[in-house]
C-alpha cells in the first residue's frame, strides 16, 4: 500500500482509521478485499510528531511489529554503514 508512488486516502479500495490516544496517533490502512485481515498500522507520537513504530498484519493473522527507539534526525550518514568491512564476500561457488 504504502510503496505506490502516491498513496490516495479516498480510495474506495483503502479502509483508514485514524485514532488519538494519550498523545499517540494511529493510522490503521487495509484493504475491503481482505476484510480487514490484513494491513499495516502507523504509530506516531504527536508532540514532537515522530514515527515511534509500525505494524503489519498478514493473511493470517500474524503480526510483526517494528519499534522505532533512540532515532536521530538531520544527521548525515556514513555511506560505510551501507557497506560494512565486517562482513565476508559471499561464497558463489555453492
Amino acid at each position: 500500500i504504502l510503496i505506490k508512488n502516491k498513496l490516495d486516502f479516498n480510495n474506495k479500495f483503502l479502509i483508514i482509521d485514524l485514532k488519538k490516544t494519550s498523545g499517540i496517533i494511529s493510522l490503521k490502512i487495509t484493504s475491503p478485499e481482505n476484510n480487514k485481515s490484513e494491513g499495516i498500522t502507523l504509530e506516531f507520537s504527536e508532540n514532537p510528531f515522530n514515527l515511534k513504530k509500525w505494524i503489519i498484519e498478514d493473511t493470517f493473522g500474524e503480526s510483526t511489529t517494528v519499534l522505532i527507539q533512540k532515532a536521530i534526525y538531520n544527521e548525515s550518514l556514513s555511506h560505510l554503514l551501507f557497506f560494512p568491512d565486517d562482513f565476508p564476500e559471499p561464497n558463489n561457488s555453492d
